[in-house]
């Protein structure tokens, strides 16, 4: 019985590292009155930019943005634009990771003219990383 608990617990140990999450999802939607909604149009697109930083070791984990379509209400950062399995895993003291997120509507002509914004941010660590995707839902008003 030692043995079958053992082979199981190194099993179960095993695939976590396989189904081990690392992407972070960002949602948005809107609530009343709708301004920003209002002004949606395809002149518009969507930058979401992800700001991932080690506050424990002062450093930049990532720092990278996905741009969508005025008619998207969300996008996925993969694993491999968050950088969050390599840094965990070379991280000299264990990491704790603020993670930013900023969403802006802006003109497709001139990216700087943002109509509207909302940013959140989230405090994770790497083990919650391993086993959970972390997720945003922005609501734009």
């Amino acid at each position: 019985m030692k043995k079958l608990i053992t082979l199981f617990a190194i099993l179960l140990f095993g695939t976590a590292s396989v189904f081990a999450q690392y992407d972070v999802n960002v949602s948005w939607g809107y609530i009343s009155p709708f301004y920003c909604q209002s002004e949606l149009s395809n002149e518009y697109e969507f930058n979401i930019t992800l700001d991932i930083y080690d506050v424990v070791n002062e450093k930049q984990v990532a720092l990278v943005t996905n741009t969508e379509d005025w008619d998207e209400t969300g996008t996925t950062f993969t694993a491999a634009q968050t950088n969050i399995e390599n840094w965990c895993d070379s991280a000299t003291s264990t990491p704790n990771l603020r993670i930013r997120v900023l969403a802006e509507m802006a003109l497709i002509t001139d990216p700087n003219d943002v109509y509207c914004y909302k940013y959140d941010i989230k405090y994770k660590t790497c083990n919650y990383c391993i086993n959970s995707t972390v997720n945003f839902n922005l609501l734009f008003d």
